[in-house]
């Protein structure tokens, strides 16, 4: 394994770890273990959802990925805002959520080198941009990664969500020049992570906490069935926007104007030897 994908496979397992320790989930997971387009990760309802290709590329096949297989077709010619790698699944019960992939271009047969990101909750009749969602793809997997990019609240606890990477130019990966039918492109490491909406629970020591609503404008309830001590809210950098002491199962906190965004909400519980964190969008 090269340096930059030894590098690149720990900083992938670094935000695993943290995103389990904050509570996230993965939604739905496409890792390729075995030369199947069925997601290999999950919740129940996700199980049987599919990768695919629209546009008319050629039938998928499965070859070299990223640690074992990846998803790959070619027939990306006069793809352009047509032709795309296609998902669905659910995200009822969950907010906050984020995608993750990486995609690849043949070296000999170079794939599309331009893509974006984009949604659809109607089925696919519109498409809509995810924002910062744009890839450039290289004969490499270094590339083309997106690492927990935030999907828009729009998203949130729908039975159906529709994700697609859409080819923005017909210009191949590498020197440049039209893309060919030859023209392979991959994908791998897809996941869709998000929290539950509900609240969350630790049935290893009995704690059940609810906080909402998620996505918020101005105030958040808490209730555990053990008493709370401390509630901190800060930014993504760690900077303390709130902290504030308490001795109930029950708080209502009224947040600071702050700008719309993600937030980190930490509350400590149980003599303050065990922390809750859950992300926390602010619209």
């Amino acid at each position: 394994m090269g340096m930059k994908k030894f590098t690149l496979f720990f900083a992938i397992l670094f935000i695993l770890c943290s995103a389990s320790f904050a509570q996230e989930e993965v939604l739905v997971g496409w890792t390729f273990p075995e030369n199947s387009a069925i997601a290999d990760t999950g919740i129940t309802v996700n199980l049987d959802k599919e990768v695919i290709t629209l546009g008319g590329t050629s039938a998928i096949e499965f070859k070299n990925g990223f640690t074992t297989k990846a998803a790959q077709a070619s027939g990306w010619n006069d793809g352009m805002d047509l032709k795309a790698w296609a998902i669905s699944f659910s995200t009822e019960g969950y907010s906050v959520l984020s995608i993750s992939s990486m995609q690849t271009s043949g070296g000999n047969d170079p794939g599309p080198k331009d893509f974006k990101i984009q949604y659809s909750i109607d089925s696919g009749v519109s498409w809509m941009d995810v924002p910062n969602g744009g890839v450039v793809v290289e004969n490499d997997w270094t590339t083309g990664v997106v690492v927990n990019l935030e999907l828009p609240s729009e998203c949130n606890d729908k039975a159906e969500v529709q994700i697609r990477w859409v080819m923005t130019s017909n210009e191949a990966s590498g020197s440049g020049g039209a893309v060919l039918e030859s023209g392979k492109s991959k994908i791998d490491e897809i996941y869709v992570r998000g929290d539950k909406i509900s609240g969350i629970a630790d049935n290893s020591i009995g704690i059940v906490m609810e906080i909402g609503p998620n996505p918020t404008s101005n105030f958040l309830t808490m209730k555990s069935n053990v008493k709370m001590q401390n509630i901190i809210l800060s930014d993504i950098s760690g900077k303390i926007l709130l902290n504030s002491t308490v001795n109930s199962c029950f708080e209502v906190v009224y947040l600071p104007q702050l700008p719309k965004g993600l937030y980190l909400l930490s509350i400590a519980i149980k003599d303050n030897d065990h922390i809750f964190k859950r992300k926390i969008v602010l619209q």
